[in-house]
């Protein structure tokens, strides 16, 4: 079974469209700059120094990688895995730049409500 979960694309539409709207809004208010880039594709890991990336390197290829090399080869064991019907594991490395200080919270923790239980 698959999709459905908490990370489904009618759960995560709504936070896709606010992100690249607040993006937009703090770079015209603080100048903050935010990056994301894969930066390991299953044991393939890219040497990315944070503090110099930029977005012309992250826009390069398809799979938003930095490091041309990495990438072609990431991009390569996609397709295969692909093809036989398997995926890999990686990480996305996210980067934000002039953040306005007390700037936001995780939305991971959990909310509970006071109001008494059953």
């Amino acid at each position: 079974m698959a999709g459905g979960g908490r990370a489904s694309a009618r759960e995560t539409i709504g936070r896709v469209a606010a992100g690249a709207i607040a993006k937009k809004i703090l770079h015209q208010v603080a100048q903050t700059e935010i990056l994301a880039y894969v930066q390991r594709v299953r044991d393939l890991e890219a040497p990315i120094d944070p503090g110099t990336v930029t977005a012309a390197q992250i826009e390069s290829n398809i799979l938003r990688c930095p490091d041309a090399g990495v990438a072609a080869k990431a991009i390569a064991e996609i397709e295969t895995a692909r093809r036989e019907g398997n995926s890999l594991g990686g990480v996305v490395e996210c980067v934000v730049r002039a953040a306005p200080v007390g700037l936001g919270t995780p939305c991971s923790t959990s909310w509970r409500p006071n109001w008494p239980r059953p």
